[in-house]
């Protein structure tokens, strides 16, 4: 019996380890990735686990398991025997993102629509998130801007009742975002009134339940989205 009892209690110590290893390694995700984007970390540069471990103060497991995470949604580069490396986005990755946004995202707007009677929570969300991007993109704002960003296309898609496409949207955006952070500082003004124009306007679509106005306002959203940043960012 006793050895029964001491059994249990070393599973039960090893659940609670693989539960902490994973709650640590969710966090140096996290913190990881928000570099990537900020350009906190460069890319080209290495991650070497050994460091990361170091500076995290934990093992290299959690390390390891929160770059394969960013390593499947391509913010890095796995090399045998040399760890990872940090990806740069290139301009065919950009205009593949949009491309895929236009696709996925027109279509949560319209589910969006469909569903707004009971999806109180989320359209208050989208309004949250505008009235902070209204606030504008001043230097020490653009990683609330850029959430703000985030997160009203993610209430969109949560809106949409799909959790297939939820997350097909949250996979596009975690990638998108390293471009569009570094297209910030390059806009002209301090604030992006376009930007909250066109998602005050998707939202009025969505609350008045109007499915093909809100799809089709979320696709000229991308579309002149696409124009501006390839101009202020490639030239284009």
């Amino acid at each position: 019996m006793r050895n029964a009892i001491n059994k249990l209690s070393e599973i039960g110590a090893e659940r609670e380890d693989k539960r902490e290893s994973i709650k640590r390694s969710q966090l140096i995700y996290e913190e990881l990735k928000r570099e990537i984007i900020t350009g906190g970390i460069q890319p080209g540069d290495s991650l070497v686990e050994g460091q990361l471990a170091k500076r995290f103060s934990c093992s290299q497991a959690p390390i390891r398991e929160a770059c394969i995470a960013l390593s499947n949604e391509g913010f890095l580069n796995a090399t045998p025997y040399k760890g990872f490396a940090v990806n740069e986005i290139t301009m065919k990755e950009i205009k593949d993102l949009y491309e895929v946004r236009l696709l996925v995202e027109c279509a949560t707007a319209e589910m969006a629509a469909r569903n707004a009677p009971s999806c109180a929570d989320l359209v208050e969300e989208m309004d949250r998130h505008i009235k902070t991007q209204a606030a504008g993109i001043a230097p020490d704002k653009l990683w609330t801007f850029l959430s703000s960003e985030v997160g009203f296309h993610l209430a969109v898609a949560k809106a949409s009742r799909n959790e297939l496409l939820s997350k097909f949207v949250s996979l596009t955006w975690g990638r998108f975002q390293q471009f569009y952070f570094k297209t910030l500082p390059l806009r002209k003004t301090k604030s992006d009134p376009e930007t909250v124009k066109e998602h005050s306007m998707i939202l009025a679509a969505i609350k008045a339940q109007k499915p093909e106005e809100s799809r089709k306002l979320m696709s000229e959203h991308i579309l002149l989205g696409r124009e501006t940043a390839l101009k202020i960012y490639f030239g284009l």
